[in-house]
């Protein structure tokens, strides 16, 4: 055998053994190396997710939404009408569960199941930015509209389609109404897409009560009711550093606004159009409230930015003076503090207003106001963005895990519990902790338990 084939023996032997040497570090790597998508950084009780590429948007509202029990009660008799509802229900359901020492479940879970469903339908091509408040608005109305399809009825009467149990309305009144005695507003509404009264409605879903009083001869308009799902809520056009509280941001949302050429039934036939006040309330507060900081702002130059100001948020919430019913009440209290039942019809009837040392006279004077009682929300869940308008990343703060073991899904518990997320990176929190982060989304939910 010549030297020439002994070298190009020589060379298929170092080959080979190269080879052989490759396949052995690549085995030795996928058995002991680290295994993103079986394990947390942290090694955590609660599952993890798993970043798919710029999907840490996604990662931080379903880590929310898995801290909302109501959410996953309106899911469970929808997934069978959809992929959407199907995969949405089963994440959610892995997420609230609390994995136990070699119980042999993953600490990281992949939403691609989820990620197919909404491109199936163009959700997800459809989203401009990533952005989980707007993927949350498609994720709702994803369901809903694969729960139509499976329940094409319409209703026939508008109650049904706002879902007004008999608590709320009895013969066309609200029960505030009905103790006051008064004659109810006319509810007037053109709804676009009626829900059947035997389709269940979502735990976000709440109603917005808008009225107009015409500021020259005190006239009102009917009341008109529309659906929201989240509330926007914007920060004040003041310091980009200022701190403010989740109370004002709502006292400025429902604060009256001034309208313009308002044509009013009762004088504008013979003066022609006036001023009105417009007054926005809650007219019906859902079980689960979503609400929106708005912090992307443009300037007058067309320069977009990041408001960085503090939000400070409590852990339960009272809603009852955003509503319209504790509106009416406290206007028929402010009527009676003028002067009586007889004044007070006559100034319903010419619209006057109320002089505010009036009542505070008659309130020195020990006048007993009754306790209102409202429905407490508990903090569910935080998200947070962390960076600038270009880039940055969502991170969540979630209540829960809500199952552990055999233990009750309202197990307080196990509840009160706080837990930090980013994707796959799972690690315990405090409720301290929580109460200071930027806020970009916030998640309450009614409970039944008083406010501490």
């Amino acid at each position: 055998m010549s030297s020439q084939d002994d070298i190009e023996m020589d060379k298929d032997s170092i080959l080979l053994f190269g080879i052989t040497a490759c396949a052995l570090g690549l085995s030795l790597f996928i058995f002991w190396g680290p295994k993103l998508s079986r394990r947390g950084s942290y090694n955590s009780k609660l599952i993890g997710l798993q970043n798919l590429g710029l999907t840490c948007f996604l990662n931080s509202l379903l880590q929310a939404l898995a801290a909302c029990p109501s959410l996953l009660d309106w899911l469970e008799p929808c997934q069978g009408n959809g992929y959407v509802s199907s995969s949405l229900y089963t994440i959610l359901r892995v997420l609230c569960y609390e994995r136990q020492p070699d119980d042999g479940t993953e600490a990281v879970i992949s939403p691609e199941d989820l990620i197919y469903g909404l491109r199936r339908k163009n959700y997800w091509s459809s989203l401009q930015e990533q952005d989980p408040h707007e993927l949350f608005l498609h994720l709702i109305s994803a369901v809903e509209e694969e729960e139509q399809k499976a329940k094409p009825q319409r209703s026939n009467s508008l109650l049904d389609a706002l879902d007004l149990d008999d608590r709320t309305v009895k013969n066309g009144r609200d029960p505030e109404e009905q103790c006051q005695g008064d004659a109810p507003q006319v509810i007037s509404r053109s709804i676009q897409q009626p829900l059947s009264s035997s389709r269940l409605v979502s735990p976000f879903r709440g109603y917005l009560a808008s009225q107009l009083c015409c500021l020259r001869c005190g006239q009102k308009s009917a009341v008109v009711y529309d659906k929201f799902d989240t509330l926007s809520l914007a920060l004040p056009a003041q310091s980009l550093h200022s701190t403010y509280g989740l109370g004002r941001l709502l006292s400025d949302f429902v604060r009256a606004e001034l309208v313009d050429g308002f044509s009013c039934d009762g004088c504008s036939a013979e003066h022609g159009p006036s001023q009105a006040s417009k007054a926005i309330k809650i007219g019906k507060l859902p079980k689960c409230l979503c609400f929106h900081i708005c912090r992307t702002v443009i300037d007058s130059g067309g320069y977009i930015y990041k408001r960085e100001n503090t939000v400070v948020f409590p852990e339960h919430l009272s809603m009852t003076e955003y509503t319209h019913t504790s509106h009416m009440i406290n206007e028929k209290k402010k009527l009676k503090l003028k002067g009586g039942d007889a004044e007070m019809g006559a100034a319903v009837r010419n619209g006057s207003l109320v002089d505010e040392n009036s009542i505070a006279a008659a309130l020195n004077n020990n006048f007993s106001l009754p306790v209102m009682k409202g429905p407490i929300y508990q903090l569910k869940a935080v998200v947070e963005h962390r960076g600038t308008v270009e880039s940055g990343h969502f991170v969540t703060y979630r209540r829960g895990p809500l199952e552990h073991g055999d233990s009750s899904p309202t197990d307080t518990h196990h509840q009160s519990r706080w837990y930090y997320t980013s994707d796959n990176i799972v690690k315990k929190s405090s409720l301290n902790e929580v109460l200071t982060a930027s806020a970009y989304l916030l998640f309450y939910e009614k409970t039944v338990f008083p406010a501490l």
